[in-house]
């Protein structure tokens, strides 16, 4: 079987686990950046080639162009390759949401869009290929144009990632509508809120800090941890009395219609196309700098930092 010979377009996070996960694997690995782009000396000092999409002429002869840049610079790099690549080149993307928001597939037809997307952040990536465990991931073939190589080469592509499990078939669309309703509903939101909320209010009352963060945020990995260990039945079936009723009061009084309604809306937005126009809206900059400042309040970050021996 020949090496696999492939482009990857960007040099953050996700490109960077995904390039060195690759190297290991023996695959051949180029990125693909913007002249001027800050990031071609680094990727050149991590040894990689490195080719200026707007200056080479042919990219005809990789396998497949991975597509690893934020999600909305998508359509100006796909504008970059016409006439540089082959009929039914295959374009691979993390996530489904720029060909769905921009119609990559109605725009670029002679691409097959195809789509593999990990569900782990970068440094998960890395660490899971690291220690030889799947990485979870889904794909999807439905703008593929020649299904039977693109899925042998989607495949190919996973396993050396690392995503060796049982690859998870869905479609573009789904796969976005969950990964941002579960970024809004609990992964960047609930969780990080609740659980910083819950250490000031026990800190506020008089509780030391090393045990609040033990608490609220130390034990919040545990708890999960058992939850996809036992299973969601079991665990209630498991805990003490006192965290059972504890539960039931907190469920009935925290959970009510209203923010069952919350998490309704939160989807409804999603599906009907509002949260793209809130992110075409957004001031990123300013936006991250808000977020960045609610979690900077308190002393949370400094019991964090004393507590570190706990937390590799």
């Amino acid at each position: 079987m020949s090496l696999l010979k492939l482009l990857i377009i960007g040099h953050g996070s996700q490109a960077k686990a995904w390039s060195t996960n690759l190297q290991k694997s023996n695959a051949s690995v180029t990125i693909g950046l913007r002249s001027g782009s800050p990031s071609i000396a680094k990727a050149k000092e991590s040894g990689l080639p490195v080719i200026e999409l707007d200056k080479v002429k042919d990219i005809s002869d990789f396998d497949a162009i991975i597509l690893l840049t934020p999600d909305d610079s998508h359509l100006k790099v796909l504008e970059l390759l016409p006439n540089k690549h082959r009929e039914a080149q295959r374009i691979i993307y993390a996530h489904g949401y720029s060909l769905e928001k921009d119609y990559l597939h109605h725009r670029f037809p002679n691409f097959s869009h195809l789509l593999l997307a990990p569900k782990a952040i970068a440094s998960e990536v890395i660490l899971l290929h690291q220690q030889n465990k799947p990485i979870p991931a889904a794909f999807s073939l439905e703008h593929a144009i020649n299904p039977a190589s693109d899925l042998e080469v989607i495949q190919r592509i996973a396993n050396s990632v690392g995503m060796t499990g049982r690859l998870i078939q869905t479609t573009f669309k789904e796969e976005m509508s969950c990964d941002l309703f579960s970024e809004q509903s609990i992964l960047c939101s609930v969780l990080p809120r609740v659980i910083k909320l819950s250490y000031d209010t026990l800190v506020q009352n008089g509780v030391s800090q090393e045990l609040a963060f033990l608490e609220c945020c130390l034990e919040s990995r545990y708890i999960l941890n058992t939850l996809l260990k036992v299973g969601f039945p079991k665990f209630f079936d498991i805990i003490s009395p006192n965290a059972l009723i504890g539960a039931n009061k907190a469920t009935n009084k925290l959970f009510d219609e209203k923010f069952e309604q919350k998490f309704k809306d939160l989807f409804t937005d999603i599906e009907s196309g509002k949260f793209y126009q809130e992110i075409e809206s957004a001031d990123i900059d300013t936006l991250r700098k808000k977020m960045v400042s609610l979690y900077s309040e308190g002393d949370i970050e400094v019991t964090r930092n004393t507590l570190q021996e706990y937390l590799n």
